[in-house]
This record gives C-alpha cells, structure tokens and sequence, in this order.
C-alpha cells in the first residue's frame, strides 16, 4: 500500500545526461551518508563504469579516510563516464537501497527487465540478481540465528538474574547475622575489659593500702625521731641565743666607740672648717681677688669623695644633671664630659671638662639603681643621666693631663662616639630627605645613636657584604621608634587581610633593662627587636655547608664534589660558633610537587616534606642569617645542584654575622 502512494516520478530512461546528473547531485549529501561502496562497486564493474583501478582507488586510498569520502570520490568517478554512470548508480540503488532509490528518483524499485537501461545483458543481469538476492536470503538466515541466539541468551540470563536476587536477599540475611553477632562479640567484650579493669582497680587499691600502711610507719618513725632532734634542738638553739646575746652586746659596746671617734672626728672637721674661714677673711683683707686665689682654697670640699685608684666616686644633688653636665662620645670611645655649668652643684664638687663618666648611681621611687656607662651609647647615656631626679653618685675617671676633649658639642660627627653593627629585622622606606631605605636582614654601621637636630634618629650606612666598608650613608629610626613602627605594622597585619613583608618576632630583654642595670627592674619581659647587634667574623679557610631539610642534605652529601657537607642538625650551630666555625646554612624549601624531583634513597616523600616542615621554624632562633632555595627555582636534581654551587659561591665571599650573645 504504501508502494503504490508513491508518486511517480518521470522515467529517468527519458532523461538527458544533464537532468540525471542534476538529480544526483541534488540527493547528494543523501547518498554520501546512506550508502556503502562496497555494496554498489560489484554491480557498477559489472555494468563496466568502474575498472579495478577505481575500485582500489576508492576502497584503498589512504586520503579518503570514511565511507562519505569514498561515495563522493565514487560519484565524481562515475561522472566522468556520463549517462551510463548515471544509470548504472540508480540501477544498483534500486537493487540495493530500494527506499533511498525511490527517495532520489521518486519512483518505486522495479525487478522487471524492462527496468533496466540494458547496460549488463540480459543473462548477466539474472546472475547478478540471483546472487544478490541469495546473499540476502542468507543474510536474513543469518540474522534469524543471531536474534534465538540472542533469545536464549536472554532467557539464561533472566534466570541468572532470579538466582542473583535470590543469592542477594540470603547474603542480606547473612549480613544481618553477622551483624547481629559482632554485636553481641563487642558487648561481651565490653564486659570482659569491665571486668578486668574492677580487677586491676582492686589490685590497684589494695597496693596502695599496703604503701599507705608502710607510709604510715615510716610516718610514726620519722616523727618519734623528729621529736627527738627538736628536744636536741631546742637546747642547741638556747645555747646559741645565749651566744647572740654576748655577741651583740659587744657590737653595741664596738659601736658606741665608733661614734665617740666620729664626733670626734667631726669636731676636728668643724674646728678646721673655722680655721680655713678666718685664713680667707684674712686674705681678703689684705686686698687680695679671688681670681688670683690658690687652688686648694677656690675649691669647696665634696659631701661625699673616695679615690679608688684612678676613679673618683662624686656624691653631689643631681637635680636636673643634663642641665648641669654636657656629654659626647659613645660606646667606642667612652662618654666624656664635655662641658660643666658654672654655678650648678657638679660645678661645686669639681667636676671638669674631660673626665670620663663609668657608672651613675642614684634613687628613683624608693629604689637604688645603676647605670654603667663604659660600654653605653650616647643615647643610652642621655636617657640614664636624664633620669636623675636627686641625690646621685657619679664613677669618674679624671683627665690626668687637666686638658679638656676637643670635641665640640654642635659637631655631630665628631660629638658622638659610637660605632656598633646591627641585623634589620624589618623593612623601612627611606620616606623623608636623608633618611636611609633598609630591608629586612641588611646589616648597617651606626655612627651616631644621638645626633644633632636628628630626634628619635640614628645616623647609620649600609655595609659591603664582603669587606668591612661604609656604603650609603643616612638616618634611620631608633630603637623605640622603630619598634613603635614594628607594632603598628603588626596591627595593620591583624586587621587588613594584606600580604606584608617579613617581620621578625624575638624575646629578648628590653633595651634599658640590659646587665648595665642592677636594679629589681623586671627581667626577661617579652619585646619586639627591630635592630639585632651583630659582630663580624671573618672565617680563615672555606666555610663547611649545613644543608636542611637534614635527609636531603645527606643525600646531597657526595654530588656538591670539594664542598664539604656537614652531616649535623640545627643544634650544633651555637656549638660550632664557638669553635670558631661558621658554616654557610641553605635551606631547600619544600612542596608536594619538588619532593618528587629528587631521587629517594631510604626515605619517602611525606618523610622528607614533615622534615621541612619541622626544620624550618628552628630557622629563625639561629644566631646568623641563612639562604633559602625556593621549591619553584629548580625543575630537578641537577639544576639543584647548579644553583647550590652557586649559593656557596657566593656566601664564601661574605663577612659572616653573628648575634654576640655567644662571645
């Protein structure tokens, strides 16, 4: 039925080359997608519009790599042979492809002679047709077998099926079984652990009955012999107030007689003290200045004045002591007395121009403190002698030769006497004219710690990494400055989630509380270091190598050639410092992805990764700088070690730095 609702189309026998060729290229793409060559090659060389030449052609050339591309190639070949390609493409459709035929040609397919165009004869023609529709018979045979065969397939595994659903719903019942009796297995087990833990409880009771009984002994004994030695005790103590007695009364008796001597000696003191103010009376009578006076009668005599060899102790009121005294020089030179306002009351006790201060003691809130000035800046010098209030006690060593310094007070170059190296632990931009940009771990020389005009500033210059030579030279913050600038660094870091530059944290001592003070002032108070003293070291031979993480390093041991790899840990750096040896420490960081770019020997790779994670937090309590190698730096064993050589080669040059806690 649906055969004969086909339109008919016109006799493709009655067209002309053209029009055929016209309706084949317009069902092209149709035919390209639909058709196989293989299928249509045998009836085209039959009909002889196709040699084997096209047809190895078109079945082998490695350009045409689908069925579309061949069919294309196929039709353009067919072309070529005009009319009879044409006719000879429908004729093997309308054999092959019936439906695609009728939708090219719109005419339904026909088996009749008279269909034909009469290229293949007659006889030929029936052989085609007889062989191609017995192949089709036993495709269709074929395919009968295949669809039982696939019914039985089916059918076995249904039955399958049904028995894994079966074995399911018993392993289920199993399971739950199981279940059910490791439940009861761990409850029991949870009896047994009860019970012998009620049982090592009671062990535990009765042994501590027992060490409490013999505690009890030991007790009892203790006391009776404790009584014993009280009694023996007492009487021993009773002898010995008795001799306390006898000895104080002969301090006291001793006492009294100093005190008669000292007012003796007081008296003595008043009536020379007369003398010496009637001799000046006199002396002033007789017309004499007191500019042309001796020495000895011109200087009032000290409340308080002892000569310990060459250093005078002066006891004097030290009220407002910066006003009374001007000092230069440092902790390289030593503070001086630069000098003295006349009339002021160190003026009165003759204290001069030139002598060198040592030490300052006086009282602050009901507490005796100390100062010593030897080894001090001149800015800790002018904070300790500005903190004098009152009654105080100066350490000094005269000028011997009666010559002052000449050094003038407005020079800030040559007034102040420091020379000291410090480590930034933080980094500065040079913000204002003159002062001095810094980063983190630059050592810098301090020339000054009190210049003039410069308040709350030191005068510093960056130092050459391998020789002892000033670089740039300007200003920096001091210590408190920089340290108010460190925490309010820190406090941006705590509320704004920006990524800042390294800081370094320490718990050190505070600066004014250093072993230059006696005082019960609090110890150990934790503080932020903005500056580290450092002192240089210059090692006599190559330095040895301390690479971390320590696993690594041992197996780096044998492949840096003439460098010689210390197998240590972090410990030992302190212990080599004061050997006098000063290893150059690189530390290779580490990541998930560089832990895979070295060869393993005896460790893995999360071995190696929690080795640098445990190592690198020691890194920051070592006396002296290290290098670092990032993980990104180095793709894998051999551009390593490249980049190591190079490191060493480089840290060799360099003045080695070290906190001077150690020496």
């Amino acid at each position: 039925m649906a055969a004969e609702c086909i339109p008919e189309g016109p006799d493709f026998k009655e067209l002309g080359e053209e029009d055929l060729w016209q309706l084949i290229n317009d069902n092209r793409y149709r035919i390209s997608m639909d058709v196989k060559p293989c299928m249509l090659i045998p009836y085209l060389r039959q009909a002889r519009v196709l040699t084997e030449m096209d047809e190895d052609e078109i079945l082998t050339c490695h350009q045409l790599k689908n069925s579309s591309m061949r069919i294309s190639h196929m039709l353009d070949l067919l072309h070529i042979q005009g009319r009879n390609g044409a006719m000879a493409l429908l004729e093997s459709l309308m054999i092959h492809y019936p439906s695609l035929y009728t939708q090219v040609t719109g005419r339904k397919p026909s088996t009749e002679a008279s269909g034909f165009s009469g290229l293949i004869k007659y006889s030929e023609l029936t052989e085609y047709l007889v062989k191609a529709v017995t192949g089709m018979q036993k495709e269709l045979q074929e395919a009968r077998q295949e669809a039982c065969r696939l019914r039985m397939e089916c059918t076995s595994l249904q039955t399958k099926l049904g028995q894994s659903l079966e074995q399911g719903e018993e392993s289920c019942r199993l399971q739950a079984e199981y279940n059910r009796m490791k439940k009861l297995l761990a409850a029991a087990q949870r009896d047994i652990i009860k019970l012998k833990d009620e049982k090592c409880d009671l062990y535990v009771n009765y042994t501590a009955a027992i060490e409490e009984r013999s505690s009890a002994k030991i007790l009892c004994q203790d006391l009776n012999l404790q009584v014993r030695l009280s009694k023996e005790l007492m009487a021993e103590q009773k002898e010995c107030l008795l001799l306390q007695v006898r000895k104080v009364s002969l301090e006291c008796q001793m006492y009294q007689n100093k005190c008669t001597v000292v007012q003796s000696q007081i008296r003595e003191l008043q009536a020379e003290r007369d003398h010496v103010r009637m001799d000046w009376r006199c002396f002033c009578v007789l017309g004499l200045s007191r500019a042309s006076a001796p020495p000895f009668l011109l200087r009032s005599r000290p409340r308080a004045m002892r000569l310990t060899g060459r250093v005078l102790t002066i006891s004097f009121q030290g009220e407002a002591l910066l006003g009374q005294l001007q000092v230069v020089g440092g902790n390289k030179t030593g503070v001086f007395v630069h000098q003295v306002t006349e009339g002021s009351a160190a003026h009165a006790v003759g204290i001069s121009p030139g002598a060198q201060i040592l030490e300052v003691k006086y009282e602050q809130a009901h507490q005796a403190l100390r100062m010593v000035l030897e080894d001090s800046t001149l800015e800790e010098a002018m904070w300790g002698l500005g903190q004098v209030q009152g009654f105080c006690h100066l350490s000094l060593r005269p000028n011997q030769d009666g010559e002052t310094k000449p050094i003038s007070i407005y020079d800030s170059e040559a007034a102040s006497g420091d020379s000291f190296y410090v480590r930034v632990n933080m980094s500065l931009p040079g913000s204002t004219q003159g002062s001095l940009a810094v980063s983190c771990n630059d050592i810098l020389h301090v020339t000054s710690t009190f210049p003039v005009g410069s308040e709350g500033s030191w005068n510093a210059s960056h130092v050459h990494s391998c020789q002892l030579l000033d670089l740039k030279t300007g200003t920096v913050p001091n210590y408190y400055r920089a340290q108010r600038l460190l925490i309010r660094a820190i406090e941006d870091m705590s509320f704004q989630p920006i990524t800042f530059k390294k800081v370094t944290l320490f718990c050190r001592t505070a600066p004014h509380q250093t072993s230059a003070w006696d005082a019960s002032a609090s110890r150990g108070c934790v503080t932020l270091m903005p500056y580290t003293l450092v002192t240089p070291h210059y090692p006599p031979i190559c330095r040895p190598i301390l690479l971390l993480p320590t696993i690594l390093g041992r197996a780096l041991d044998s492949k840096l050639g003439t460098h010689c790899v210390l197998p240590l840990g972090l410990d030992c750096i302190r212990r080599l410092h004061r050997a006098e040896i000063f290893p150059i420490i690189i530390f290779i960081a580490q990541s998930k992805v560089s832990t895979s770019k070295v060869q393993r020997r005896g460790w893995s790779e999360e071995q190696l990764l929690e080795c640098s994670l445990n190592e690198e937090p020691l890194l920051d309590k070592l006396p002296c700088l290290y290098r670092s190698v990032s993980p990104n730096s180095w793709c894998d064993s051999t551009a390593l070690l490249t980049t190591l050589r190079s490191i060493i080669c480089e840290e060799q040059k360099k003045i080695v730095w070290v906190e001077p806690d150690l020496w």
